[in-house]
């Protein structure tokens, strides 16, 4: 009931037909940095972040916050942990269940440390994505500028389709001409495997470039932030019984694209004018 009533009123306010998507949940589209619940701290780190929440970069199994400036919905809270039972590499990742302190459809937000940076920087974020099932919960992944005050992408990959009755979607948040809005991508997440998830911004050329599983899947433009200072989770606790996603092999650098390493080759050229 408390669905419908909801994706009633959504409905409505944005003129969807209510028989065409009865069964859908809510997407509300906003510009707007997400903030951490009141109380927690933001500890800058690097500008690079790159973390599999090893504990050879100082995680330990346990809830996520506060561990290295990582902050969560709740205090020491275990729905957000760094664990053991499912790593994509290493030993350890970051896994997010349901917060059974909290009701359905209440947001929980995991957030990394935050670095300001300057206007129009370009980043590139590259991050191992798994969920064990469809039909649950909804599951966000998103970078934002908080000083700013805006998210720079938001990346949903939606319990269902459209309709609210099929396959978990991806819907990608975009200004693609008639205001902020979840666009469907039409892609469906996989179940049950890690996939990387990879997102470029791309001031230069003023768009952002979302890839998943090593495939383009969309191409979007610059609506809000033109920097990634950090990035986060989010899901609304609407998991099944058992259901758990985890995050893994995070990384962000300061480049729009992929990095070219140099080779052997020129790395001899250029130690060869030295000489």
């Amino acid at each position: 009931m408390r669905r419908c009533f909801q994706f009633l009123a959504f409905a409505l306010m944005l003129g969807f037909s209510v028989d065409a998507f009865a069964a859908a949940r809510p997407m509300v589209p906003s510009k707007d940095a997400i903030l951490p619940d009141g109380g927690d701290v933001i500890t800058p780190l690097a500008v690079i972040l790159s973390t599999g929440f090893e504990a050879g970069e100082g995680f330990i199994l346990g809830p996520l916050e506060p561990q290295n400036g990582w902050t969560a919905s709740g205090v020491n809270s275990p729905w957000a942990s760094v664990s053991a039972l499912n790593p994509a590499v290493g030993t350890q990742h970051a896994r997010l269940i349901r917060d059974t302190t909290v009701g359905a459809g209440s947001q929980r937000l995991i957030l990394s440390p935050a670095t300001p940076l300057p206007p129009n920087t370009p980043a590139q974020f590259k991050g191992l994505v798994y969920i064990s099932n469809d039909g649950g919960a909804d599951h966000t992944v998103f970078g934002q500028a908080p000083s700013q005050a805006f998210i720079t992408f938001r990346v949903l990959f939606s319990f269902s389709d459209i309709s609210g009755g099929g396959p978990g979607t991806i819907f990608i948040l975009d200004n693609p001409g008639a205001g902020l809005e979840f666009v469907d991508t039409g892609v469906l997440w996989n179940q049950n495997v890690y996939t990387e998830l990879k997102v470029q911004l791309d001031p230069a050329a003023a768009e952002i470039r979302y890839f998943y599983g090593g495939v383009q899947i969309y191409t979007g433009a610059i609506y809000a932030g033109t920097a990634v200072e950090q990035v986060g989770a989010i899901t609304d606790n609407f998991q099944l019984a058992g259901e758990h996603a985890g995050l893994d092999g995070l990384q962000l650098l300061d480049t729009p694209s992929d990095p070219v390493p140099a080779s052997p080759t020129t790395w001899g050229k250029i130690k060869g004018q030295y000489r």
